[in-house]
This record gives C-alpha cells, sequence and structure tokens, in this order.
C-alpha cells in the first residue's frame, strides 16, 4: 500500500471538509450563532470555573457579555435604584409561591432569570442571576436590561373577527422542555403581507414557553395562548416600550443574541439532550447541535409583573421613573 498517497489523500479531504466547514458557517446564520453560543459558553465556564467566588465571576462575565451585544442598541434601558428593589421583591414573591408547587423549579441552585414588567407606564426585561442559596434571603444580581413589547389588553370593543391581539398574563413561566414537552424554533425569515418579518432574521431564536391564559383585548374574556419570546421587525421594534404585541414578549435582536450566546434560557436541554431517545431529543438536537455546551448557570424561569398593580410592595415607584406612552392603536 502507498501510504503517502494514502496519507496525502486523507489531508486533502481533511481539508475539503475544513473548508466546507467554513463555507456552511459563513452561509449558514444558524451555524453562525451556535458556533458563537459554544464559544461563549466555554470562554466563561473556564474563566469563572477556578475562581472561588464563582457567582461573582459568572455575574460579571454575563453583564459584559450583555454591554457588549447592546451598547449601541437604543432599546437598552437603565432601571433606577428604585425600579430594582422593585422588581427583586415581585420576583421572590412570585419564584417562592411558584416554586412550593411546580417541577424544575430549584432556587438553591446559581441560575439566570428573567423579569418582565408589563405595566402600562413602560415594558422592559430585565436579566438576573440568582446565587444559589437555601432558606431565606435569595440574592438577585442584576445583569442588564432593555425595552421590550407586551401584549395588549386595551380595553376598547373591537370586531372581533378582526382582533388578534391579547394582554401578556403575569406569573411565572419556564423554557425547561423537561417540564413543558416543548421545543422552541427558529425564524425562517419570511415576510407577511405587509412586508414585515415577524420574527425578523432568518436563523433568530424563538423561545416557545407554552400555553398562557390571558384575555382578550376586544371583550376582557379569557382566552389561552400560545405564549413565546422572539425577536421582531425594526418596523416594530420602534414599538418598544409600549403594549404593542399581540400577547407574546417581543424582544430586540440583541438581547435574543445574548440570550443564545449565554445559553441564559437552556436549562433543561441538557437532560433532554442526554437522557432520552424520543422525538423531543432530536428536535432539541435540531436546535442547538448535538453535541452543545452548556452553562453552569443557564436557567428556565420568566417572572411576569406589572408594577402599576402592586400595592403591598416594601417601596413606592416614583412616577418620574418611567415616561409614559400610551399605546399604539394598531398593529403591523
Amino acid at each position: 500500500m502507498d501510504h503517502s498517497k494514502n496519507t496525502t489523500t486523507r489531508f486533502l479531504s481533511a481539508a475539503i471538509f475544513s473548508v466546507g466547514i467554513s463555507t456552511a458557517h459563513a452561509s449558514d446564520p444558524v451555524a453562525k450563532i451556535l458556533d458563537t453560543r459554544n464559544k461563549t459558553i466555554d470562554r466563561i465556564e473556564r474563566i469563572c470555573a477556578s475562581i472561588a467566588t464563582r457567582n461573582e465571576c459568572y455575574t460579571s462575565e454575563l453583564r459584559s457579555l450583555f454591554a457588549s451585544l447592546t451598547n449601541k442598541d437604543s432599546a437598552k434601558y437603565t432601571p433606577s435604584d428604585n425600579e430594582l428593589e422593585y422588581y427583586r421583591w415581585d420576583m421572590d414573591r412570585q419564584l417562592s409561591g411558584y416554586c412550593r408547587s411546580s417541577k424544575g423549579c430549584d432556587l438553591t441552585r446559581a441560575q439566570v432569570l428573567l423579569y418582565a414588567d408589563v405595566s402600562e407606564n413602560g415594558q422592559k426585561l430585565s436579566i438576573w442571576l440568582l446565587e444559589g442559596t437555601k432558606g431565606k434571603g435569595r440574592k438577585y444580581d442584576f445583569i442588564g436590561a432593555s425595552k421590550v413589547s407586551s401584549g395588549y389588553p386595551d380595553p376598547k370593543p373591537r370586531k372581533s373577527a378582526k382582533e388578534t391581539k391579547f394582554a401578556t398574563g403575569t406569573g411565572v413561566y419556564t423554557t425547561d422542555p423537561a417540564v413543558t414537552g416543548i421545543i422552541g424554533y427558529r425564524a425562517e425569515g419570511t415576510k407577511n403581507k405587509k412586508g414585515i418579518r415577524g420574527y425578523w432574521e432568518k436563523g433568530n431564536r424563538v423561545y416557545d414557553v407554552g400555553p398562557m391564559v390571558t384575555k382578550r383585548a376586544w371583550d376582557g374574556s379569557d382566552m389561552e395562548i400560545r405564549f413565546m419570546i422572539h425577536s421582531t421587525d425594526p418596523m416594530l421594534e420602534k414599538r418598544f416600550w409600549s403594549r404593542a404585541s399581540q400577547g407574546c414578549l417581543r424582544i430586540p435582536k440583541t438581547v435574543n443574541r445574548f440570550l443564545e450566546y449565554s445559553g441564559a434560557l437552556d436549562a433543561g436541554y441538557d437532560t433532554i439532550i442526554k437522557g432520552q431517545t424520543n422525538s423531543i431529543k432530536s428536535t432539541a438536537m435540531g436546535l442547538i447541535w448535538r453535541n452543545p455546551n452548556f452553562s453552569s448557570v443557564s436557567g428556565s424561569l420568566l417572572v411576569i409583573g406589572d408594577v402599576g398593580n402592586i400595592h403591598s410592595a416594601p417601596v413606592k415607584l416614583s412616577s418620574k421613573t418611567n415616561t409614559k406612552r400610551s399605546a399604539p392603536q394598531s398593529d403591523l
């Protein structure tokens, strides 16, 4: 056998395969996103693995990642100290009640949490790291925040045949597929009849949270919707800060990338991919690859609150905290 020829053949095959992967990454937005995700998670894990104060390390690294991604985004939001105290209080209050009886809820583990304020005075999404502590006195470290759009509960009577708007319900929700049996998906990047790409670019992650019982905007009656967290078209990003969505939580592309790159809402996917052999495993691998990296502080919990309807909090929000903006009367 000509070993030199065989070696040359293997080398050329490897080179062609490598070029093929590079070309695929250049043309496939999903491959590029997932490659960045794995590299980012791996980098943060390696940095924080040998540090005694690991939670502080994760908080610092996640803050830096959020800042770098949202630096030039006009939707980036800086909450006041008063707002942050409010959010911590409401998160802890809602999580304490939810986790008494819900699966997949371990507040003793360090993890990323999301808190959405759907108040009529301005919709914001804040990202936190819960430090894993037992008993009372849980610590919530703020990472970053952004303006978003939530559902539309405006009570003016409308023609139900043409109405597709719903309020965004409050409460605690999970993206953990081991609990919900639901796997998210990715945007196709297609346009509707009005030229709007509802989920924006191809490959953008859509977090399918599952059923949410909420109110119809046109008559206030109860309705179950499929609640999702997703980025949206730049035309609709102009409506961030207002109740303008059809019930879902619309977030900036930059925040979508943060959630993806950090693996912030991927808790439970490791269990599905490593421990099951059914169709949901195949779907999960199709979403985040066959051998994805996972963050030690990945989470799955989203807390939705309305600070305008909370009257028993330990602090009172100043009227200067937000600039009230009326919700638009129609959606694109």
